[in-house]
């Protein structure tokens, strides 16, 4: 069963939700005027996107998409962002004040809430408060998530821990809302940015296939389960104009990519890979080494994550008990 924040977890919890507004507010504090955070890409896109989801869904709902697409593409948005897991902040810090107001909300609120929603995943399955509280930190406050705060669409990144939550609750204590909202989140993920969506999916695929190899685990009851897998066509409905317009962007202009595009790219391009890490990047490291030539055969990018997670996996097969949990990781 899900483990329950007890009466002498309160005070750490509301501690560290402090913790976390505190920083929130100040890395993102509210701008005066009519000013917004800019950062280096154009937020007055997604302002613009806000508005018009907001505008339509409250007065032309039958025109919820239509002010969302870039006229030589169509669609094009569906390929990108909507940022719909955004909308319930933006409107309710539009009551308060203007659009700028609900702008500068969601701009604030994402990484305390991406912190907090974090917070909990790691206490669910750890049950201790400082590695949930260092998890929340490392996943809203880290140099890399600071850097990709500036596309807002990207920093709206709870959906994501929200969608574990859930699906762990349903492994845990199978409850059919349990898996239907852990599918909605996900859902909205993607409706947010579609990259985030995949990485939402990805991540529940492998808590599910834990769930299945582990040799302790009961299977959740066939009745609930299929109420709960019922549960999620329903609130499949709602995106079904998200999915096929993605789908039907992509066939449009037949964007294909390869890893081998990728590393090139951020080998050979200086202004490919962040800011932040740009002076970090693999082949300015192992030039100065001078291992040049063998880069081009043995490292790439992901290189430092490979060694970690071979690392993790071989401790795990070692130890024995953790092998039902490296199995599906790796």
């Amino acid at each position: 069963m899900a483990l329950p924040i007890t009466r002498r977890s309160y005070i750490p919890t509301l501690l560290a939700i402090l913790a976390y507004t505190s920083i929130g507010v100040l890395l993102f504090p509210p701008i005066s005027g009519d000013r917004i955070h800019f950062g280096r890409v154009d937020n007055l896109l997604i302002l613009y996107t806000l508005e018009w989801e907001r505008y339509a869904l409250l007065a032309d709902p039958g025109q919820f998409f239509d002010g969302i697409m870039f006229h030589s593409l169509g669609p094009s948005l569906f390929f990108t962002h909507l940022v719909l897991g955004g909308l319930p902040i933006y409107m309710a810090g539009y009551l308060f004040g203007s659009a700028i107001t609900g702008y500068q909300a969601v701009v604030m609120c994402s990484p305390i809430f991406n912190a907090v929603a974090m917070y909990f995943l790691a206490r669910q399955i750890t049950d201790r408060h400082w590695s949930a509280f260092l998890a929340g930190c490392v996943f809203a406050f880290s140099p890399i998530s600071l850097h990709f705060a500036q596309f807002t669409n990207l920093s709206i990144f709870w959906w994501s821990p929200l969608a574990l939550i859930c699906l762990i609750s349903f492994l845990r204590n199978p409850r059919w809302w349990t898996l239907g909202a852990a599918w909605f989140c996900i859902l909205t993920q993607f409706a947010t940015a579609t990259y985030l969506g995949f990485i939402a999916l990805s991540a529940a695929i492998i808590f599910a296939s834990f769930a299945l190899l582990h040799p302790l685990k009961q299977f959740p009851p066939l009745r609930t389960t299929c109420i709960g897998v019922a549960g999620c066509v329903v609130v499949t409905i709602p995106f079904v104009p998200i999915l096929l317009g993605y789908i039907e962007f992509g066939l449009d202009i037949a964007e294909t990519r390869s890893i081998a595009d990728i590393q090139v790219l951020s080998a050979r391009l200086p202004r490919f890979l962040p800011w932040i890490n740009h002076e970090q990047s693999w082949h300015a490291l192992v030039r100065n080494t001078g291992l040049v030539d063998l880069s081009h055969y043995v490292l790439f990018p992901g290189i430092i994550s490979l060694i970690i997670g071979i690392t993790g996996f071989t401790v795990s097969v070692v130890r024995r008990k953790h092998l039902s949990i490296a199995l599906p990781a790796a």
